[in-house]
């Protein structure tokens, strides 16, 4: 007795396309998964217009493997079973995540795109006919491929693109004229800092648009953004002019003004190769802040070291905690990141 089950997608294969999406990205994370994971990351790496990709219209990844579920004769003959209550699919989804987590930290130039929707689809067959009705049985299931699409922060944000494009081709070029005659990496990445530091205003009640692009960029939105955004396009300016520069993700300590308390809170910020071949930390969302509150300008955050103290009498090290991990849906296997300078950057 066999039974197989598939869903019916119009389907974009781009596992052959040239890659177009990374080109120019320092793939940090991507080194880091395993070839299964690889393949995932690839599917969206490789697709030439991810804006197209929809549930209707979605990525076909070749996976493959074999596990079993545990389900009644009558739940498998009316098809009425728990996928994920076989190994093979669980696994299958927590490589989905780790490996579109990786892409996100990646990537910066698909900033619209907040999540990812994975099916898998399989054939699954009973491995002993003869299991009465009233008795669970194991179940083999056998994957083909897993069916994978993008979802956007919010659906206008699809038709905000070009205005976008527009507006960071615009900074893009003014920072060019600077960067030209910058004499380091150092005047490089401080020109780039300085820059998003002057667009952007820190603004946490700008929920939606402040973890993507559009708010720092799109004059509509005030230049409004939150941590998510300074560090996306503090990464994707790096990424284009080739400056090694990833992004962070975990928890920072952040002070309540009122109650003169610090707190512990959710945080993305950047780490930034530098030409003696050491890891620094930049958090322009924090630079920004401190220097919109004290009205001098704050660079504790630009270049830091670990053993470096800010404005609060903090080490880096006390403040800031990364986590290794972008979603909480999926407990796959952290990220390592780079080990940071003790000392901040010191221009020669």
């Amino acid at each position: 007795m066999k039974r197989t089950t598939y869903i019916t997608l119009f389907a974009l294969i781009c596992a052959f396309l040239p890659i177009s999406v990374a080109a120019g990205c320092y793939r940090f994370f991507y080194e880091q998964l395993t070839d299964e994971e690889k393949l995932i990351y690839d599917a969206f790496a490789k697709c030439d217009d991810l804006l197209q990709v929809t549930k209707e219209n979605a990525l076909v990844v070749p996976v493959s493997g074999n596990g079993t579920a545990i389900v009644t004769l009558d739940d498998y003959n009316n098809g009425q079973w728990h996928p994920k209550s076989a190994s093979v699919y669980s696994q299958l989804d927590v490589s989905r995540v780790r490996a579109l987590d990786a892409f996100a930290l990646d990537d910066s130039e698909n900033y619209w795109i907040a999540g990812n929707d994975g099916v898998v689809n399989f054939s699954f067959d009973f491995v002993n006919a003869s299991d009465t009705r009233s008795k669970k049985a194991p179940v083999r299931v056998s994957v083909s491929d897993m069916v994978i699409s993008p979802y956007p922060y919010y659906e206008e944000i699809k038709k905000e693109t070009a205005a976008v494009a527009a507006a960071l081709d615009k900074m893009e070029d003014a920072l060019a004229g600077k960067l030209s005659v910058a004499g380091s990496r150092y005047d490089s990445v401080r020109i780039i800092h300085d820059g998003v530091a002057a667009l952007a205003t820190y603004d946490w009640k700008n929920v939606i648009f402040g973890h993507t692009l559009t708010g720092i960029l799109l004059e509509k939105y005030g230049h409004k953004s939150v941590c998510d955004g300074y560090a996306k396009l503090l990464k994707l300016l790096c990424d284009r002019f080739d400056i090694p520069c990833i992004k962070v993700t975990g928890v920072a300590k952040i002070m309540k003004v009122k109650e003169k308390t610090m707190v512990e809170g959710p945080h993305i910020w950047n780490n930034v190769l530098m030409d003696d071949g050491r890891w620094y930390l930049v958090d322009v969302t924090w630079d920004d802040m401190m220097t919109e509150t004290s009205g001098k300008l704050c660079s504790d955050y630009f270049l830091a070291g670990m053993d470096d103290v800010d404005c609060f009498g903090m080490t880096i090290a006390s403040h800031y905690r990364s986590t290794g991990v972008m979603s909480g849906g999926a407990p796959y296997k952290r990220f390592s990141l780079p080990v940071v300078s003790k000392r901040g950057y010191r221009p020669k």
